[in-house]
């Protein structure tokens, strides 16, 4: 198995450049075919989440894969979220939905916790319990999603003592989010990207830019764009329920863009999300 290159989070923790995301793959069968097919091209990196319905069936089947690829726990960065309905039910005290992502995950710890909508009201608890989690070694890193720096700051301002070490926002060559992406990694925090090829809507599939770069490079359009998000020390969640796809989208590390080429995809950024902030913390 092919080893991925790493990037550091915090000292002692480093995580895969490149990410599988469970999203919309539920089947035991599929999970399987594209679990084998990401370890079997040096893919250690997983995030889940229980909004997406699927933790028992993914953590049966990574079980599964790694103990039949002979790969030891030691080498899978395993994330996982606090979601928006365990904050509210908890009021932030959500160690209990932590602990049975780790049962159902079939693991005991998880590499990254985030919190996945940062619902105002809860936010604080949250992060605070999360400390608290971080700090009996239950998870290795803890983080945020779908935050911009008016989030990150007021939480900061607060009396926390541990600094969120990674942000997972929606970034694509339509959300390029330069100025937010920029202010994190100044903080020191990893910033990942998930629908990081903006599921391929007409206006990446279509654009003469990435088609020009793609043609230069003999790659296609989505290897273009995860070799972008990582010229940009961006980490990139992509999912697939096809196991070449998988197998295409790692081939990333052969080439490199110019800063030329990096700034012209940049250049296609509209701020369009997929995911509205207002979606999952409305007013916030």
């Amino acid at each position: 198995m092919a080893e991925i290159k790493r990037i550091r989070v915090i000292e002692g923790v480093s995580m895969p450049l490149v990410f599988f995301g469970s999203y919309q793959v539920s089947k035991k069968e599929v999970l399987k075919s594209v679990l084998t097919a990401s370890l079997e091209n040096g893919i250690t990196g997983f995030d889940t989440s229980p909004s997406y319905g699927n933790q028992d069936v993914f953590g049966e089947m990574l079980k599964a894969c790694t103990e039949e690829l002979s790969i030891n726990r030691e080498k899978i960065f395993l994330t996982g979220k606090v979601d928006g309905w365990q904050m509210c039910r908890s009021n932030g005290n959500v160690e209990k939905y932590v602990d049975s992502q780790m049962k159902v995950l079939k693991v005991d710890y998880l590499d990254l916790i985030l919190i996945h909508w940062p619902f105002e009201r809860y936010l604080f608890n949250t992060w605070k319990c999360l400390e608290n989690i971080y700090s009996k070694g239950k998870v290795k890193t803890i983080g945020l999603c779908n935050v911009n720096k008016r989030v990150l700051n007021k939480l900061i301002e607060q009396d926390i003592e541990v600094k969120p070490q990674v942000i997972q926002n929606e970034i694509s060559p339509l959300r390029t989010a330069e100025d937010e992406v920029s202010y994190f990694q100044n903080q020191g925090i990893v910033v990942e990207a998930y629908s990081p090829l903006c599921r391929m809507m007409p206006d990446v599939k279509n654009s003469k830019t990435l088609f020009s770069i793609a043609n230069k490079y003999q790659k296609s359009i989505p290897q273009v764009i995860l070799r972008w998000h990582i010229q940009r020390g961006i980490v990139p969640i992509f999912t697939s329920s096809k196991p070449e796809r998988i197998a295409d989208n790692i081939e990333i590390f052969d080439f490199e863009l110019t800063e030329n080429e990096v700034l012209e995809i940049n250049k296609m950024n509209t701020n369009y999300k997929i995911f509205p902030e207002s979606y999952g913390c409305p007013g916030f």
